[in-house]
């Protein structure tokens, strides 16, 4: 073997010496399991928050689409901070790649760390608006921050009659009791009204009213005063209400076949009533039940011919009686004004 072939031989081995030392870091790095676009987590500075990794010195999140406000990323899954224990601060970087913090002048304050001989976040990356960084590292909800109003609920559409001031009503069923009722009342939560009674359209006036089964009932009218408190806010005179009246009557009541005497009574009848009423639109409804007390204050006797007055049947007034029924009002509301 000649000198130039031994030389050519010793060249050789240390070409491939060469090429295997420059291929061995590429190996160990991929047996470290790093792909050739990832760098290690340590070289991402500070440390990466939870739900977070360094990809090319970037921290990027592990949850894909990234965790909403109030939410952080663990174990790939969107979770509510209150659900993911506080963890430890983060480890000291290395000196080769952060200076000591005294580095910092004044002390960096909490959230905040030295890096370069400057204040950064701790969070890595930066909390968004609305979040503070915490002294581990994480973003949290700023207790400071002042939470957003909610939207006031939409306002409940009022009745086209919730501020009209009169309305015109009449108790129905009045026709099968002492007589239907026309009503004007004036007024908003406390209302005044005024009532008038026909007696003779009722049916428990022609059954009732006489003084005895001889007498019968031949004519009747009253009229009352009174005041209802209602507890309704979405409009005058309509809801829960009670409320208290005096009514004047006038009843004439006739015996042709035994004592023949004509009675004219005066009384007064306080009263009570308890009901609700609902509105829809300008139209009214109500229920109520009612209790009076009937008074006498007057009576009239006058003798009907000769034979009149017999045992002595025309003098004295009659007895106080009690009197309950029910009361079911149908109306309407007056359209209030523009002017008013």
């Amino acid at each position: 073997m000649t000198a130039s072939s031994a030389a050519r031989r010793r060249s050789g081995s240390s070409y491939l010496w060469m090429v295997v030392l420059l291929w061995w870091p590429t190996y160990a790095g991929a047996q470290a399991n790093y792909s050739d676009w990832e760098t290690p987590s340590g070289l991402c500075q500070p440390s990466c928050r939870s739900g977070y990794e360094c990809r090319r010195g970037e921290c990027t999140p592990i949850c894909s689409p990234a965790c909403s406000a109030g939410f952080v990323c663990s174990e790939g899954e969107c979770v509510t901070t209150d659900s993911v224990p506080s963890s430890p601060p983060p480890a000291p970087l290395s000196r080769w790649r952060e200076p000591a913090a005294s580095s910092c002048e004044p002390s960096c304050r909490s959230g905040y760390t030295c890096v370069s001989s400057r204040c950064v976040s701790l969070c890595n990356p930066v909390c968004g608006a609305g979040e503070v960084c915490t002294a581990q590292g994480e973003c949290v909800l700023d207790p400071l921050e002042e939470p957003v109003d909610a939207p006031p609920p939409p306002a409940r559409e009022r009745d086209s009659s919730a501020d009209s001031i009169v309305n015109l009503h009449l108790d129905v069923a009045g026709a099968l009791q002492y007589g239907v009722t026309p009503t004007i009342e004036v007024g908003k939560q406390i209302s005044g009204y005024l009532q008038l009674r026909v007696m003779n359209s009722g049916l428990a006036s022609y059954l009732t009213l006489g003084r005895d089964r001889d007498d019968d009932f031949r004519l009747g009218v009253g009229a009352a005063l009174g005041v209802h408190i209602f507890t309704a806010e979405r409009g005058n005179m309509r809801g829960v209400y009670g409320g208290l009246a005096l009514e004047y009557a006038y009843v004439e009541t006739r015996d042709d076949s035994r004592n023949f005497v004509l009675h004219r009574i005066h009384a007064l009848v306080p009263q009570a009533d308890f009901g609700y009423r609902w509105a829809f639109g300008d139209f009214l409804l109500g229920v109520s039940a009612k209790l009076g007390l009937v008074i006498p204050v007057e009576d009239r006797a006058r003798p009907i011919g000769r034979s009149g007055c017999l045992n002595n049947t025309c003098g004295g007034e009659g007895p106080v009686a009690l009197i309950p029924g029910v009361a079911v009002d149908i109306g309407w509301f007056v359209p209030k004004s523009s002017d008013d």
